[in-house]
């Protein structure tokens, strides 16, 4: 009796959820960084409610912006785990990074940033590097020691909790669930940037 079956010797590997720098971005930058929306009081209110009789999924402060030398910080390091983590995503464009600010109370429910489907593609022809493509990494970089707050935990579901010291970047694709603990005292600052390219084909 014949089968179709097909066999492979080469086994599945689970392959890497998270790819984790220490020590990547230095205090002066990182203060730097948080001084630069602190001192004009850039921050504001970012919430997301569901309808309904849902639970609300985040409460924070944040802004959005587009230095180039925050970016040129950040780049190399994108490189570098997407080579090391063997994803090679293509990767071509980030959308403008975003500044966070938690303070008591304020977390981030379980959430995902994106697919990386066609369905999830941005429509955005005024801006060329960023149409038609997709979040498919995600990173996120701690700009404060966690001495300075209690709570605040990155949480990413079947890859565990990443280390949280000043200066530290991890990446993960943007399919992973992850969450922010709610912050008991004090407060969080991070940096996050989604990394863009062609939807998955």
């Amino acid at each position: 009796m014949s089968s179709n079956f097909v066999s492979f010797d080469k086994k599945l590997k689970k392959g890497r959820f998270s790819y984790t720098i220490k020590n990547a971005i230095s205090d002066k930058d990182c203060e730097k960084i948080i001084n630069t929306y602190e001192d004009l009081d850039q921050f504001e209110a970012s919430e997301i409610v569901n309808s309904g009789d849902a639970p609300q999924i985040r409460k924070s402060k944040s802004v959005f912006d587009d230095k180039g030398w925050i970016f040129d910080l950040i780049w190399p390091y994108l490189k570098q785990a997407n080579h090391f983590a063997d994803w090679d995503f293509n990767i071509d464009s980030a959308e403008n990074y975003q500044v966070a600010k938690y303070e008591e109370g304020d977390f981030y429910a379980i959430h995902i940033d994106s697919l990386g489907t066609n369905g999830t593609k941005r429509i955005d022809p005024q801006r060329p590097n960023l149409n038609g493509k997709t979040r498919k990494i995600s990173m996120t970089l701690n700009l404060n020691d966690p001495s300075e707050y209690e709570g605040g935990t990155l949480r990413l579901l079947g890859a565990g909790t990443p280390p949280s010291e000043k200066g530290t970047i991890t990446f993960f694709p943007s399919f992973l669930p992850h969450e922010v603990s709610p912050i008991i005292k004090g407060t969080r600052y991070s940096l996050v940037v989604w990394f863009l390219g062609a939807p998955w084909q």
